[in-house]
């Protein structure tokens, strides 16, 4: 049968977590990339619970004293742990994984873009785990991303985030712009998504962007991948 398109408000990530948690998903969630060949998404890690956190995701939690706001928090992994201490808000644009995170007993949850957040909200930590940050896909937009999270912070707040240097990916690729604006398109049995870009950014590149956003930038993890646990500080 054909493939079908769909347009970007469809949400195959979405549908494929809400199947998986109600154990009727059939066909794996599939992600198209420019390396190679398509590989299909472990969707059980993101219900992965504190004991399978890994060393970077434990240090990051730990660091997390006060109020915080998890950004796309999927199916509230950390955010079922965060808040067992702490004040805990979560952000998610999917629909489904919002339902999913209410019925795992996840609290505050927000159902927005945070491009388009208007809460005047304050928080003192701020997470982007599994890569977060890169929701903002390129450069231009990470700038972006930068200023709404430094209103969203209180004066002593922080960002913590991961991220890492994909530039090893392309010893026989050419890319006209920065390496690690990846373009990326789900596919779910018969649909398919349409094609978005997310951010791997290394950390040189993003010690400059963050300085230019009045931003300190400490890496606090490097593993033995090229990923880094990082904070920003005002």
């Amino acid at each position: 049968m054909p493939v079908k398109f769909l347009n970007e408000m469809e949400d195959l990530f979405g549908q494929a977590l809400w199947d998986y948690y109600h154990n009727t998903q059939n066909n794996p969630l599939i992600l198209h990339h420019p390396f190679g060949e398509p590989y299909q998404l472990d969707l059980e890690g993101y219900f992965f619970g504190d004991d399978d956190f890994s060393e970077m995701e434990q240090y990051a939690l730990s660091l997390c004293n006060g109020k915080t706001l998890d950004v796309g928090a999927a199916a509230g992994r950390h955010a079922l742990w965060l808040q067992e201490n702490n004040e805990t808000h979560v952000l998610d644009i999917s629909d489904k994984c919002c339902e999913i995170m209410k019925r795992r007993g996840v609290h505050n949850i927000i159902r927005a873009d945070i491009f388009k957040l208007t809460s005047k909200e304050k928080y003192d930590n701020i997470l982007l785990m599994l890569n977060g940050i890169g929701i903002c896909g390129d450069i231009l937009c990470l700038e972006r991303l930068l200023a709404i999270l430094y209103g969203l912070t209180n004066r002593s707040g922080k960002v913590i985030f991961d991220s890492s240097n994909i530039e090893h990916l392309y010893s026989d690729i050419k890319v006209p712009g920065y390496f690690g604006e990846v373009a990326y398109r789900y596919q779910y049995g018969e649909k398919m998504g349409s094609p978005f870009k997310w951010l791997y950014i290394d950390i040189d590149k993003m010690q400059f962007v963050a300085k230019k956003w009045n931003w300190r930038m400490q890496v606090i993890y490097e593993d033995d991948d090229n990923g880094y646990l990082a904070l920003l500080t005002k």
